[in-house]
């Protein structure tokens, strides 16, 4: 199908506002006479790694475009370096496609607390909910491994310190916990659906007797 449209790369400025908005692309251009071939985030976002706003529908070819550019540009700015910044770009997109979310609703930043030595240090990844507002935060603790789960972080029912409470694969993992809660712990047993990573999770209390063990 022919179109009037001009061809812009899916990483210049009025191309991502022509995404992110439906504006077309002929207003787009007069607005930003000026604007970049491919534009770079600027580092002062580099720990929000999605920027724009939800707008227009968009084909899936256009989104996939808009993805491999926003890794590319996060890569070649960020404040940590290509690799660290390709990883927290590659979560966003990741969570993103997850939950259905548009990139501006995810914000990933490293995970000081459980850092380790070597490549893909664990993440920490937000999803803002465009209806209510409600935050969830995800643990991607192998960045790396991109089939291993996201870890939904929670508090802990016995320490009430964020840790791992159910690990999503999908959206209806999501659901699933939203709809059962965590299941009672009473000093018993961890029952089967916590996930492995519960009772090794560093943010337990030194006290909490589901903690690791010193």
């Amino acid at each position: 199908m022919q179109h009037n449209q001009p061809n812009m790369h899916p990483g210049t400025r009025p191309a991502r506002e022509h995404l992110s908005t439906n504006t077309s692309l002929e207003e787009l251009s007069d607005r930003h006479p000026d604007a970049d071939p491919l534009h770079h985030p600027r580092p002062e976002h580099c720990g929000h790694v999605a920027e724009g706003r939800a707008g227009g529908v968009t084909s899936i070819a256009e989104a996939a475009r808009a993805a491999a550019v926003f890794i590319q540009d996060s890569a070649a700015t960020s404040e940590f370096g290509p690799y660290r910044g390709a990883d927290l770009a590659r979560t966003a997109v990741r969570l993103a496609s997850t939950l259905g979310l548009t990139l501006d609703r995810i914000t990933v930043t490293p995970d000081w607390l459980r850092r380790r030595t070597g490549l893909g240090e664990p993440l920490l990844a937000t999803a803002a909910c465009p209806a209510t507002g409600t935050r969830y935060e995800f643990l991607a603790r192998h960045p790396l491994h991109e089939d291993d789960p996201f870890e939904l972080l929670g508090p802990c029912p016995m320490c009430k310190a964020r840790v791992p409470l159910a690990d999503i694969r999908h959206l209806a993992d999501l659901g699933t916990f939203l709809t059962t809660s965590p299941a009672p712990l009473d000093g018993g047993p961890i029952p089967p659906t916590y996930p492995d990573t519960f009772a090794e999770d560093e943010a337990h209390t030194s006290t909490c007797p589901y903690g690791p063990t010193p």
